[in-house]
Protein backbone atom coordinates (compact mmCIF):
# COMPACT_ATOMS: atom_id res chain seq x y z
CA UNK A 1 0.00 0.00 0.00
CA UNK A 2 3.45 2.48 0.95
CA UNK A 3 4.78 1.41 -2.03
CA UNK A 4 1.85 2.50 -4.34
CA UNK A 5 1.39 5.66 -2.51
CA UNK A 6 5.04 6.12 -3.25
CA UNK A 7 4.73 5.81 -7.09
CA UNK A 8 1.03 7.82 -7.16
CA UNK A 9 2.79 10.46 -5.66
CA UNK A 10 5.95 11.02 -7.91
CA UNK A 11 3.89 10.41 -10.69
CA UNK A 12 1.67 13.46 -9.67
CA UNK A 13 4.92 15.15 -9.00
CA UNK A 14 6.32 14.31 -12.17
CA UNK A 15 3.53 15.26 -14.21
CA UNK A 16 2.79 18.52 -11.87
CA UNK A 17 6.54 19.68 -12.90
CA UNK A 18 6.18 18.68 -16.55
CA UNK A 19 3.18 20.54 -16.83
CA UNK A 20 4.69 24.03 -14.92
CA UNK A 21 7.39 23.50 -16.94
CA UNK A 22 5.68 23.24 -20.35
CA UNK A 23 3.07 26.07 -19.86
CA UNK A 24 6.32 28.38 -18.80
CA UNK A 25 7.95 27.40 -21.92
CA UNK A 26 4.57 28.20 -23.67
CA UNK A 27 3.90 31.65 -21.65
CA UNK A 28 7.53 32.92 -23.06
CA UNK A 29 6.90 31.56 -26.75
CA UNK A 30 6.86 34.89 -28.67
CA UNK A 31 9.70 36.36 -25.76
CA UNK A 32 12.17 33.98 -26.82
CA UNK A 33 10.99 34.62 -30.29
CA UNK A 34 12.16 39.15 -30.05
CA UNK A 35 8.25 39.35 -31.14
CA UNK A 36 5.78 41.51 -28.80
CA UNK A 37 3.57 39.90 -26.61
CA UNK A 38 -0.33 41.23 -25.87
CA UNK A 39 -2.01 38.41 -24.40
CA UNK A 40 -3.94 38.51 -21.09
CA UNK A 41 -2.88 34.79 -20.36
CA UNK A 42 -2.19 31.43 -22.75
CA UNK A 43 -5.44 30.48 -22.63
CA UNK A 44 -7.65 33.37 -23.74
CA UNK A 45 -5.07 35.72 -25.20
CA UNK A 46 -6.64 38.99 -26.26
CA UNK A 47 -10.15 37.61 -25.98
CA UNK A 48 -11.36 37.45 -22.55
CA UNK A 49 -14.47 39.35 -22.86
CA UNK A 50 -15.01 37.05 -26.10
CA UNK A 51 -14.53 34.13 -23.59
CA UNK A 52 -16.92 35.85 -21.41
CA UNK A 53 -19.94 35.79 -24.49
CA UNK A 54 -19.42 40.24 -23.81
CA UNK A 55 -17.67 40.85 -27.23
CA UNK A 56 -17.44 39.49 -30.50
CA UNK A 57 -14.21 38.02 -31.27
CA UNK A 58 -13.93 40.71 -33.95
CA UNK A 59 -14.47 43.24 -31.27
CA UNK A 60 -11.69 41.71 -28.62
CA UNK A 61 -8.97 41.94 -31.74
CA UNK A 62 -10.32 45.32 -32.75
CA UNK A 63 -10.01 46.63 -28.84
CA UNK A 64 -6.33 45.00 -28.55
CA UNK A 65 -5.64 47.15 -32.32
CA UNK A 66 -7.23 50.51 -31.28
CA UNK A 67 -4.24 49.85 -28.00
CA UNK A 68 -1.45 48.53 -29.71
CA UNK A 69 -1.97 50.48 -32.96
CA UNK A 70 2.02 51.24 -32.40
CA UNK A 71 3.33 47.46 -33.47
CA UNK A 72 3.44 46.17 -36.58
CA UNK A 73 2.49 42.68 -35.37
CA UNK A 74 2.22 40.81 -32.02
CA UNK A 75 2.44 37.48 -30.67
CA UNK A 76 -0.56 36.31 -28.76
CA UNK A 77 -2.56 32.91 -27.65
CA UNK A 78 -5.80 31.42 -28.77
CA UNK A 79 -6.57 28.43 -26.03
CA UNK A 80 -2.53 27.86 -25.85
CA UNK A 81 -2.23 27.84 -29.11
CA UNK A 82 0.30 30.80 -29.91
CA UNK A 83 -1.04 33.03 -32.95
CA UNK A 84 0.65 36.27 -34.60
CA UNK A 85 -1.60 38.74 -35.36
CA UNK A 86 0.02 41.12 -38.30
CA UNK A 87 -0.92 45.02 -38.87
CA UNK A 88 1.30 46.60 -40.73
CA UNK A 89 -0.46 46.79 -44.38
CA UNK A 90 2.91 45.88 -45.89
CA UNK A 91 3.11 42.49 -44.23
CA UNK A 92 -0.04 42.01 -44.84
CA UNK A 93 0.19 42.48 -48.47
CA UNK A 94 3.55 40.17 -48.67
CA UNK A 95 1.26 37.71 -46.87
CA UNK A 96 -1.99 38.02 -49.00
CA UNK A 97 -0.58 38.68 -52.49
CA UNK A 98 3.40 38.09 -53.18
CA UNK A 99 3.53 35.27 -50.77
CA UNK A 100 0.49 33.76 -50.77
CA UNK A 101 1.72 30.59 -51.99
CA UNK A 102 3.52 30.00 -48.27
CA UNK A 103 0.17 31.12 -46.72
CA UNK A 104 -2.85 29.92 -48.39
CA UNK A 105 -3.49 27.46 -45.51
CA UNK A 106 -6.25 29.32 -43.10
CA UNK A 107 -6.03 26.85 -40.35
CA UNK A 108 -9.50 26.36 -40.19
CA UNK A 109 -12.23 23.53 -39.61
CA UNK A 110 -13.53 21.33 -42.73
CA UNK A 111 -14.91 18.10 -43.33
CA UNK A 112 -16.72 17.81 -46.34
CA UNK A 113 -17.36 14.26 -46.15
CA UNK A 114 -19.16 14.41 -43.08
CA UNK A 115 -20.40 18.35 -43.00
CA UNK A 116 -20.55 19.64 -46.53
CA UNK A 117 -21.01 23.20 -45.95
CA UNK A 118 -17.73 24.01 -43.76
CA UNK A 119 -16.18 22.94 -47.11
CA UNK A 120 -16.22 26.49 -48.42
CA UNK A 121 -13.13 28.35 -50.21
CA UNK A 122 -12.51 29.95 -46.61
CA UNK A 123 -12.30 26.82 -45.01
CA UNK A 124 -10.55 24.51 -46.98
CA UNK A 125 -6.77 24.04 -47.58
CA UNK A 126 -4.05 23.10 -50.11
CA UNK A 127 -5.18 20.90 -53.41
CA UNK A 128 -8.89 21.10 -52.04
CA UNK A 129 -8.58 24.95 -52.01
CA UNK A 130 -6.98 25.67 -55.31
CA UNK A 131 -9.50 23.00 -57.29
CA UNK A 132 -12.22 25.06 -55.78
CA UNK A 133 -11.21 28.68 -55.81
CA UNK A 134 -9.94 27.39 -60.12
CA UNK A 135 -13.99 26.04 -60.41
CA UNK A 136 -15.42 29.36 -58.57
CA UNK A 137 -13.30 32.15 -59.77
CA UNK A 138 -15.24 32.46 -63.16
CA UNK A 139 -18.67 32.50 -61.65
CA UNK A 140 -17.54 35.89 -59.56
CA UNK A 141 -16.66 38.19 -63.16
CA UNK A 142 -18.03 41.54 -63.41
CA UNK A 143 -19.87 39.93 -66.17
CA UNK A 144 -21.92 37.34 -63.62
CA UNK A 145 -22.02 39.45 -61.04
CA UNK A 146 -24.46 41.93 -63.32
CA UNK A 147 -25.68 38.85 -64.43
CA UNK A 148 -27.16 38.32 -60.91
CA UNK A 149 -28.10 42.06 -61.03
CA UNK A 150 -31.77 41.94 -61.53
CA UNK A 151 -32.66 39.53 -58.91
CA UNK A 152 -30.77 41.79 -56.95
CA UNK A 153 -32.52 45.18 -57.76
CA UNK A 154 -35.94 43.25 -57.35
CA UNK A 155 -35.05 43.09 -53.48
CA UNK A 156 -34.01 45.78 -53.31
CA UNK A 157 -37.19 47.28 -54.98
CA UNK A 158 -39.66 45.40 -53.07
CA UNK A 159 -37.75 46.44 -49.72
CA UNK A 160 -38.30 50.66 -51.02
CA UNK A 161 -41.98 49.47 -51.14
CA UNK A 162 -42.36 47.62 -48.19
CA UNK A 163 -40.70 51.08 -46.32
CA UNK A 164 -42.80 53.10 -47.71
CA UNK A 165 -45.80 51.41 -46.60
CA UNK A 166 -45.25 50.79 -43.10
CA UNK A 167 -44.13 54.70 -43.22
CA UNK A 168 -47.60 55.77 -44.82
CA UNK A 169 -49.22 53.05 -42.69
CA UNK A 170 -47.53 54.12 -39.16
CA UNK A 171 -45.61 57.37 -39.73
CA UNK A 172 -42.09 56.12 -39.29
CA UNK A 173 -39.95 52.48 -39.77
CA UNK A 174 -40.41 50.87 -36.06
CA UNK A 175 -37.18 48.38 -36.58
CA UNK A 176 -34.94 49.24 -39.72
CA UNK A 177 -32.49 46.86 -38.13
CA UNK A 178 -34.95 44.22 -38.23
CA UNK A 179 -36.68 45.37 -41.75
CA UNK A 180 -32.41 45.72 -43.31
CA UNK A 181 -31.83 41.49 -41.87
CA UNK A 182 -34.92 41.01 -43.84
CA UNK A 183 -33.76 42.24 -46.97
CA UNK A 184 -30.12 40.24 -46.54
CA UNK A 185 -32.17 37.19 -45.53
CA UNK A 186 -34.64 37.95 -49.30
CA UNK A 187 -31.38 38.95 -51.22
CA UNK A 188 -29.13 35.88 -50.21
CA UNK A 189 -31.80 33.30 -50.54
CA UNK A 190 -33.08 34.57 -53.82
CA UNK A 191 -28.89 35.63 -55.30
CA UNK A 192 -27.49 32.87 -53.92
CA UNK A 193 -30.60 29.51 -53.59
CA UNK A 194 -33.17 30.45 -55.82
CA UNK A 195 -35.54 30.70 -53.12
CA UNK A 196 -38.03 33.95 -52.82
CA UNK A 197 -37.75 34.05 -48.72
CA UNK A 198 -40.35 36.66 -48.51
CA UNK A 199 -39.45 37.38 -45.31
CA UNK A 200 -39.71 40.82 -45.63
CA UNK A 201 -43.26 40.60 -46.33
CA UNK A 202 -43.70 37.65 -43.31
CA UNK A 203 -40.48 38.50 -40.84
CA UNK A 204 -41.75 34.72 -39.69
CA UNK A 205 -40.65 32.92 -42.88
CA UNK A 206 -38.81 29.61 -41.75
CA UNK A 207 -35.41 31.06 -44.27
CA UNK A 208 -35.63 34.19 -41.42
CA UNK A 209 -35.86 31.82 -38.74
CA UNK A 210 -33.26 29.67 -39.63
CA UNK A 211 -31.17 32.70 -39.90
CA UNK A 212 -31.52 33.93 -36.89
CA UNK A 213 -30.41 30.91 -35.46
CA UNK A 214 -27.07 30.69 -36.77
CA UNK A 215 -26.41 34.34 -36.16
CA UNK A 216 -27.88 34.14 -32.51
CA UNK A 217 -25.45 34.08 -29.54
CA UNK A 218 -25.99 30.50 -27.95
CA UNK A 219 -23.58 28.64 -25.87
CA UNK A 220 -23.66 25.78 -28.06
CA UNK A 221 -22.73 27.59 -30.83
CA UNK A 222 -20.16 29.14 -29.13
CA UNK A 223 -19.13 25.77 -27.28
CA UNK A 224 -19.00 24.38 -30.75
CA UNK A 225 -16.79 27.06 -32.63
CA UNK A 226 -14.09 26.96 -29.79
CA UNK A 227 -13.92 22.90 -30.68
CA UNK A 228 -13.80 23.75 -34.41
CA UNK A 229 -10.99 26.68 -34.20
CA UNK A 230 -9.05 24.58 -31.14
CA UNK A 231 -9.77 21.02 -31.66
CA UNK A 232 -9.92 20.15 -35.58
CA UNK A 233 -9.23 16.58 -34.22
CA UNK A 234 -12.08 16.24 -31.66
CA UNK A 235 -14.37 18.21 -34.22
CA UNK A 236 -13.76 15.30 -37.03
CA UNK A 237 -13.63 12.47 -34.08
CA UNK A 238 -17.33 13.42 -33.34
CA UNK A 239 -18.18 14.94 -36.94
CA UNK A 240 -19.13 18.20 -35.28
CA UNK A 241 -21.10 20.48 -38.07
CA UNK A 242 -20.56 24.58 -38.40
CA UNK A 243 -24.09 24.61 -37.73
CA UNK A 244 -26.59 23.07 -35.56
CA UNK A 245 -28.99 20.34 -36.77
CA UNK A 246 -32.11 22.14 -37.76
CA UNK A 247 -30.19 24.84 -39.87
CA UNK A 248 -27.89 21.92 -41.87
CA UNK A 249 -31.08 19.98 -42.59
CA UNK A 250 -32.91 22.83 -43.82
CA UNK A 251 -29.95 24.49 -45.85
CA UNK A 252 -28.86 20.80 -47.70
CA UNK A 253 -32.70 19.84 -48.22
CA UNK A 254 -33.79 23.28 -49.77
CA UNK A 255 -30.57 22.93 -52.16
CA UNK A 256 -30.83 19.27 -52.66
CA UNK A 257 -34.55 19.75 -53.85
CA UNK A 258 -33.64 22.90 -56.10
CA UNK A 259 -31.48 21.64 -57.89
CA UNK A 260 -33.68 18.36 -58.52
CA UNK A 261 -36.51 20.36 -59.75
CA UNK A 262 -34.55 22.92 -62.18
CA UNK A 263 -32.56 20.08 -63.38
CA UNK A 264 -35.97 17.96 -63.51
CA UNK A 265 -37.67 21.13 -65.25
CA UNK A 266 -35.16 22.47 -67.18
CA UNK A 267 -35.58 25.86 -65.23
CA UNK A 268 -32.71 28.62 -65.66
CA UNK A 269 -32.77 31.68 -63.30
CA UNK A 270 -30.38 34.48 -63.25
CA UNK A 271 -28.80 33.29 -59.78
CA UNK A 272 -25.55 31.85 -58.36
CA UNK A 273 -27.49 28.50 -57.96
CA UNK A 274 -27.84 28.06 -61.52
CA UNK A 275 -24.00 29.18 -62.33
CA UNK A 276 -23.16 26.59 -60.07
CA UNK A 277 -25.45 23.89 -61.61
CA UNK A 278 -23.95 24.86 -65.07
CA UNK A 279 -20.71 24.18 -63.29
CA UNK A 280 -21.80 20.75 -62.35
CA UNK A 281 -23.22 19.77 -65.27
CA UNK A 282 -20.94 20.52 -67.62
CA UNK A 283 -17.58 21.29 -65.94
CA UNK A 284 -17.58 25.19 -66.90
CA UNK A 285 -19.87 28.48 -66.93
CA UNK A 286 -20.40 29.42 -70.36
CA UNK A 287 -19.02 32.71 -71.61
CA UNK A 288 -16.61 32.35 -68.71
CA UNK A 289 -12.91 32.03 -71.09
CA UNK A 290 -13.88 35.70 -72.35
CA UNK A 291 -14.95 37.17 -69.29
CA UNK A 292 -12.52 35.62 -67.16
CA UNK A 293 -9.75 37.34 -70.03
CA UNK A 294 -11.59 40.70 -70.10
CA UNK A 295 -11.05 40.57 -66.27
CA UNK A 296 -6.93 39.67 -66.41
CA UNK A 297 -6.71 41.69 -69.15
CA UNK A 298 -8.33 45.23 -67.14
CA UNK A 299 -6.32 44.15 -63.92
CA UNK A 300 -2.93 44.36 -66.20
CA UNK A 301 -4.08 47.28 -67.68
CA UNK A 302 -4.58 49.19 -64.43
CA UNK A 303 -0.99 47.36 -62.72
CA UNK A 304 0.27 48.96 -66.25
CA UNK A 305 -0.88 52.25 -65.23
CA UNK A 306 0.11 52.07 -61.71
CA UNK A 307 3.67 51.84 -62.54
CA UNK A 308 3.46 54.16 -65.11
Amino acid sequence: MGVDLTVSATLLAILFVSSYIYLRRLGSYWTRRNVPTVAQNIICGVQLKTMKLEQTLGESYGDAYAAHKDKKYYGTFFFGKPTLVVQDREILKHILVKDFANFNSHGLYNNPKKDPLSGHLFNLEGPEWKSMRSKLTVTFTSGKLKYMFDTLQTCINHFYEVIDKEIDETGSVKDMRDRLACLGTDIISSVAFGIEANSLDNPKAEFRQIGRMIFSPAFMTFLRTLVMLNAHWIARLFSVRVTGSRPYNFVMGMVKNTVEFREKNNVQRNDFLNMLIELKNKGSVEGDGKEVANENAGKNDRHKRRNN
